[in-house]
């Protein structure tokens, strides 16, 4: 699953986000993580982003 089609005002900035979804779906199809690891880490980036 590719996620280039999503547009920004901050072309590196996006890349890197879509990197980091490409390697999350690619987690979650593999079955890596565990439903309370995968809550943390939204849990953690909702976080993040609201404190940016």
């Amino acid at each position: 699953m590719n996620l280039h089609h999503l547009d920004g005002p901050d072309p590196a900035g996006q890349r890197d986000l879509n990197e980091l979804l490409n390697r999350l779906v690619t987690l979650l199809l593999t079955g890596y993580t565990t439903d309370e690891q995968l809550i943390s880490l939204l849990s953690n980036m909702q976080l993040r982003c609201s404190n940016s």
